[in-house]
């Protein structure tokens, strides 16, 4: 704990610093290091939590380098929008939210929208997204049937029905799912500055996430757009799914917090792991009603 502290109080101290070793982690892919480069958005969004929006802008700067030429040298769209403004700059938007307000609603609700304009970009700007996604999907699933050993006869069925219902949805889940490492990341920072300057004030921000009506509202509206006026309205589905399954866990946490239950929450995530559609679209169900209701105003008597 005392290493993270220094290499802390070291980044802190200068914002070119930090920027610089942002820079260097976010370019270790390039250098075939694996695993690190989610590092450069921690520190991003550490710097802005502790330091404000000028020095954490000088950090994104240096951390969206490598990400914004890697994806002009390929001509890629989808790797500009979905590392860049998706990656870094998402973190520094949630990190100055969380900054102002201390509330992981405001963070949570801001990814959701974020999300959207983020899905939207993509089919205005990438022609043939479906087409794209199928063949980059096709392929990531012939390479594990190959692997797993699996006649190539038998195998194309399932990869094509497993394509029907992914291509619809796989840039809403792969956008829903980098807005959900980013909140990851601003969580990491949250953490540990909470360790180097307020130990126990992390916990009860996480223990009372409870998402506003708007999100309510949009989740119902993307969802009779999908199901009655065109199909990007699924597209745009899964980040409200996330911001509510995150809220929902919100709510389960206080619970088994407030029971001192630990088995019980093991149980859970057993359940979870095991039976995760039904879990999780019980989770999910938890989160619209506490919108609405507040749970946690419902108190065990005694």
């Amino acid at each position: 704990m005392e290493v993270i502290k220094r290499f802390g109080e070291f980044l802190l101290s200068n914002s070119w610093k930090a920027g610089l070793v942002a820079f260097l982690l976010s370019a270790t892919p390039i250098l075939g290091i694996p695993f690190v480069s989610w590092l450069s958005y921690v520190i991003v969004a550490f710097v802005t939590l502790r330091k404000g929006f000028n020095d954490g802008v000088i950090v994104f700067g240096f951390s969206a380098i490598t990400p914004l030429i890697f994806g002009l040298m390929l001509g890629d769209v989808i790797v500009i929008i979905h590392q860049v403004f998706a990656g870094s700059l998402a973190v520094l938007l949630f990190s100055m939210i969380l900054r102002s307000t201390a509330q992981w609603r405001y963070v949570i609700e801001a990814a959701v929208w974020l999300g959207l304009i983020v899905i939207l970009l993509v089919h205005l700007f990438v022609s043939d997204l479906d087409a794209w996604w199928y063949t980059e999907i096709s392929e990531t699933f012939s390479a594990m049937g190959r692997f797993a050993g699996m006649d190539p006869e038998v195998a194309k069925p399932l990869i094509d029905a497993e394509l029907a219902m992914l291509v619809p949805i796989a840039t809403g889940f792969s956008t829903a799912w980098l807005l959900v490492v980013s909140l990851i990341n601003v969580g990491i920072a949250r953490w540990w500055q909470a360790v180097m300057f307020n130990p126990v004030g992390l916990r009860p921000e996480l223990l009372s996430i409870r998402l506003g009506p708007s999100i309510l509202l949009g989740f119902g509206v993307t969802l009779a757009v999908g199901a009655f006026i065109a199909p990007i309205g699924w597209d745009c589905l899964p980040p409200f799914v996330a911001a509510l399954a995150v809220a929902g866990l919100s709510v389960v946490h206080y619970y088994f917090d407030k029971r001192k239950s630990t088995i019980g929450l093991v149980i859970f995530y057993l359940a979870f792991i095991l039976v995760s559609p039904y879990v999780g679209g019980f989770v999910v169900l938890i989160a619209l009603n506490d919108s609405v209701l507040n749970l946690r105003m419902f108190k065990k008597e005694g």
